[in-house]
């Protein structure tokens, strides 16, 4: 892994210089993980805890950290099933602390939002998306949400938002810049489903028979249930259901908004631009479980597991590789133009000739010339050889 993470950096960035007058080693990582479910019986590293799939089966989680340039795995990370992400997540930076990655910039999804998470970043930097239900949200929104709501000061062409940055904002002790943005085409999908939510929620409760405690609480805060003592006329219940308008009305205020807090000091647009590539580890993740079958594992030995994902994790590697250099064909990073791509490859086939020399059995088509040249491989048609050793290293 220090091998590998040496010759990438070597590789990819070169002597790439910095941007916005910062240290060049500040990559941009996605940090994020996920489990699936095993049938192994002799690996220790199996125990139940939040699976992503309800099997009744133990499970394994699996962190990785994502090059958000490319797309490119860059380190991964086994732990036990019964770890919750965020309790592993400081142990899983000081290993790839050891390992040479120094000075990167981690971004996160909300899942990682706790104090020993923030404490364990020493020597790098990181951005974080903050929970609506925590404290910083509400100051952070209540403060600056009229200010910047379709306001084009504060307009990020880039990623068509609005953004502001606020500094010292305090979060678990510790002062933090915190990016509050607003996303009207977002705002517009979670009004829907807000009032969507809600109109489930008000079908699921007055198919209830009798009031319990229990049932209030399942439905506050959305729905407030009261208790009759005699049956209501209507609905022939003793119970009846209210929308809690003041508490539906702040959700529908909020829709469109989110706060990223972080340590960095970048401008709003560098940031949501980063924030928003951090897809690209559920992207691997999606890869390894639809393209590799890991969404459950066989393999009845920790040994033979940790060979496995390891096996997996040099597929990634490639598959991802294999989009990045050939970008500028594809237009896009998903399984579905990778597997075009690869379609389109699988079509070249070379033969050896009595001479021993090897050459292509039909004629290279416009397309597939254009992905080798993309790979930097001249003529595939003559140097056969000679183009696959180059193919083999470019990926």
């Amino acid at each position: 892994m220090e091998f590998f993470h040496k010759r990438y950096e070597k590789s990819v960035y070169g002597d790439e210089p910095a941007s916005s007058g910062q240290d060049r080693a500040l990559t941009a990582y996605a940090l994020d993980s996920t489990n699936h479910n095993t049938s192994c019986r002799d690996n220790d590293m199996a125990e139940f805890g939040a699976a992503k799939k309800k099997e009744g089966l133990p499970d394994i989680n699996f962190a990785a950290f994502v090059d958000e340039k490319t797309g490119i795995p860059v380190y991964y990370k086994l732990f036990f099933g019964s770890l919750l992400d965020k309790s592993q997540t400081p142990f899983t930076l000081k290993n790839a602390e050891r390992l040479g990655f120094q000075k990167l910039f981690i971004v996160m999804d909300r899942g990682y939002y706790r104090k020993e998470v923030f404490e364990a970043f020493e020597g790098m930097s990181f951005a974080c998306m903050c929970p609506e239900n925590m404290p910083e949200f509400d100051n952070v929104w209540s403060k600056h949400h009229s200010e910047i709501k379709d306001k084009h000061k504060y307009f990020v062409p880039a990623e068509k938002v609005y953004g502001i940055k606020v500094d010292d904002v305090k979060v678990y002790d510790r002062t933090y810049k915190a990016f509050l943005y607003y996303d009207s085409a977002r705002a517009e999908d979670e009004r829907d489903t807000i009032h969507l939510k809600l109109g489930m929620l008000k079908e699921q409760a007055a198919a209830r028979k009798n009031y319990t405690a229990k049932m209030s609480r399942t439905f506050a805060p959305w729905l407030i249930i009261e208790k009759l003592d005699v049956a209501d006329p209507e609905t022939g219940k003793k119970f009846r259901i209210t929308e809690n308008n003041e508490r539906i009305q702040e959700e529908l205020d909020k829709a469109g908004f989110f706060l990223v807090v972080s340590d960095c000091d970048c401008s709003t647009e560098e940031m949501i631009i980063r924030a928003r590539k951090r897809d690209v580890d559920e992207k691997t993740f999606r890869r390894a479980k639809s393209h590799f079958d890991f969404t459950k594992t066989g393999t009845h030995s920790r040994e033979t597991y940790q060979g496995k994902m390891f096996a997996c994790y040099l597929a990634l590697i490639v598959s991802s590789a294999f989009c990045w250099y050939t970008r500028k064909y594809i237009k896009a990073v998903s399984s579905r133009t990778m597997a075009t791509t690869l379609g389109l490859l699988k079509k070249y086939q070379i033969q050896q000739q009595k001479d021993q020399n090897w050459f292509p059995v039909y004629a290279i088509t416009k397309n597939m010339r254009e992905v080798f040249m993309l790979l930097g491989l001249e003529n595939p048609d003559t140097e056969v050889p000679e183009m696959v050793k180059k193919l083999c290293l470019k990926l």
